[in-house]
């Protein structure tokens, strides 16, 4: 009887999972990539920054955009070569800007990604078989997500409306992030077609008495992850 009941929640689990939407585009083709390839990550130069409540200024929200290029360029090659198995990841710059044509990506049933992408090889300074990761509409902020809490105490406050008797209404909690949101692709230099394509969505606790340096780190560290796990790609 408990053998039947395992296997009944094996098939359970296995249907659960495997119903479960993709987060990201794959070319149908792709059956894995070749062992030499490195990845060329393109520099973002284009972010957006944006905050849910009072909590910088603008001068010192440009200041932490500028923080977030720095830790962008220094730190998430390594971040993903700590989690993919690319030979390299490289930054470089092209020999000639490529033209781009927009192009529709689909995620899944209710997800899908529209992106800019080249539309031939792209002429870089180095030579050899690689990958391209391009980052587009990437965005920034400190945000506040509404939570749930099973203490009313936390959830009702009295209301008094003139001419009738105090209501009870529900206050809203909210947890305070650190968010990174953007689209992206890699794009397969050598065959020249997009490969693998998503929107990323990552995000951190935040709190003006935490290290903001530590937090972005560790959000760019989710970023890769995010991109790369249960990929052809991944380590």
């Amino acid at each position: 009887m408990k053998i039947k009941s395992l296997m009944i929640f094996i098939v359970l689990l296995f249907g659960i999972t495997s119903c479960a939407p993709s987060k990201f585009y794959i070319d149908e083709g792709f059956s894995g990539m070749n062992p030499k390839a490195s990845l060329i990550i393109t520099q973002v130069n284009e972010i957006d920054i944006s905050q849910d409540y009072e909590l910088y200024t603008l001068e010192n929200l440009r200041k932490v955009r500028n923080l977030f290029y720095e830790y962008q360029r220094a730190i998430f090659p390594s971040s993903v070569k700590n989690v993919t198995k690319f030979k390299s990841t490289i930054t470089s710059d092209y020999k000639l800007p490529p033209q781009f044509e927009k192009k529709e990506f689909i995620v899944n049933e209710k997800e899908k990604v529209e992106l800019l992408v080249p539309k031939s090889s792209i002429k870089y300074e180095n030579e050899g078989i690689f990958y391209v990761l391009f980052f587009q509409d990437y965005k920034i902020g400190f945000d506040l997500e509404e939570t749930d809490t099973s203490d009313p105490a936390k959830t009702l406050s009295t209301e008094k409306l003139p001419g009738l008797n105090p209501q009870l209404k529900p206050n809203k909690l909210y947890k305070p992030l650190f968010t990174i949101r953007t689209k992206y692709f890699i794009y397969d230099n050598e065959n020249s077609k997009v490969v693998l394509a998503g929107n990323a969505v990552i995000k951190e606790r935040f709190t003006p008495e935490m290290n903001l340096d530590n937090v972005i780190a560790e959000s760019l560290n989710g970023l890769a992850k995010r991109i790369f796990e249960k990929t052809p790609f991944e380590e």
